[in-house]
């Protein structure tokens, strides 16, 4: 059996994350690891998770998407980061 990419999801609106987790949980080959609210949960929870692969939203409260993306914490070795804008 092929590892699952461990997906840390970064979304400030509650109803969006829910459906994003909902939808990639729908996917064999993903493992929803965590789930973040802010900019500063986001780096605590990579820190402590280690994803595979962050999904950030862009407008964070806390810090930006893009902030977080610039943090040490989500660029280790092999992470991928994807931001989006609703």
């Amino acid at each position: 059996m092929t590892s699952r990419l461990r997906v840390l999801v970064v979304e400030d609106h509650e109803p969006f994350r829910r459906v994003i987790c909902e939808l990639l949980q729908q996917r064999a080959d993903l493992l929803i690891v965590g789930e973040a609210a802010d900019g500063l949960d986001a780096i605590c929870q990579a820190e402590a998770l280690r994803p595979d692969v962050v999904m950030l939203d862009i407008g964070l409260p806390m810090l930006s998407g893009i902030e977080v993306a610039g943090a040490n914490t989500c660029q280790g070795s092999g992470r991928q980061v994807d931001v989006r804008d609703q």
